[in-house]
């Protein structure tokens, strides 16, 4: 356990486990989950982070990758989810443990990404952009916008080969925020990291199709380890400071000038087990 304040957010709490050797680890990664995660759920982002931690020993056992499962701020309900006040408030916290990280690693760290999933991926945006995370990489999940004033990766103070980002075509969340797009012309969360014009790496992050119910949980699904999931796959290239050679794993997805997604139906990557990269040292 990296942090417990279960007294936290008036006895909501706050907690961080880790997943491997934060100090030694040549890699580290930090899962943030988005909304209705809480303390009580904490089940649910440790089990995505501890996917991470199979998958990155599996494609490069000769570098330890350690990861983070971090319920460190107050996620959002259903009735605050489209406003930033809680991205805001956990953007601070965030950037401070991932800072503090950094600091207290014996020797630099190899690479460092936040990955950040559905409101998550907002929080994750703000600490960029008003807290000064320090980071090597992001990457955003079933994201429903960067919060803020950013409009391209430029506004994270990143490069494009720095901000990875996955929508799943099914995913209902990243639908509705492509909708309110149309409609509205805006989104109270911020632009879409999915548009083209916003300048980021997309990986395909499809899960195999099983009729209509996976539109209601492809949302959920970005770390799934069933052995078919295109997300975990890229997401493991990533954390294992791999994230250049998406390309040649075939995991690369276009962005479209709507940030929408189309699904692929043939191109899926088996997750369990499967051996990315060797070590190159």
């Amino acid at each position: 356990m990296l942090a417990y304040e279960p007294g936290a957010f008036g006895g909501k709490g706050r907690a961080a486990i880790a997943f491997g050797n934060l100090d030694r680890a040549a890699n580290i990664a930090f899962c943030v989950p988005g909304l209705l995660s809480s303390l009580d759920k904490i089940g649910d982002v440790a089990s995505d982070a501890q996917n991470l931690y199979d998958q990155a020993h599996w494609a490069d056992s000769g570098r330890q990758t350690a990861v983070v499962a971090w319920q460190g701020y107050e996620a959002p309900g259903w009735a605050d989810v489209l406003g930033q006040g809680d991205a805001q408030a956990g953007a601070r916290l965030l950037a401070a443990d991932v800072n503090a990280i950094r600091v207290a690693h014996a020797g630099a760290v190899g690479t460092l990404t936040v990955v950040g999933h559905s409101y998550g991926s907002t929080t994750t945006a703000l600490a960029l952009q008003r807290d000064h995370m320090q980071v090597d990489q992001v990457a955003l999940i079933g994201s429903q916008g960067v919060g803020g004033d950013a409009q391209t990766v430029a506004g994270l103070h990143l490069k494009s080969s720095q901000v990875f980002v996955g929508a799943a075509s099914r995913d209902i969340v990243t639908m509705a925020h492509a909708l309110s797009d149309d409609i509205l012309g805006t989104d109270t969360l911020g632009a879409n990291p999915s548009m083209d014009t916003f300048g980021a790496t997309a990986f395909k992050a499809e899960s195999v199709n099983r009729g209509f119910d996976l539109a209601l949980s492809d949302h959920s699904r970005y770390y799934d380890a069933t052995g078919q999931s295109e997300s975990l796959y890229a997401l493991t290239d990533i954390a294992t400071g791999h994230g250049d050679r998406l390309g040649a794993d075939g995991i690369v997805g276009p962005t479209t000038p709507r940030g929408r997604h189309r699904q692929e139906q043939t191109a899926y990557r088996p997750a369990l087990r499967r051996p990315v990269h060797p070590s190159s040292s």
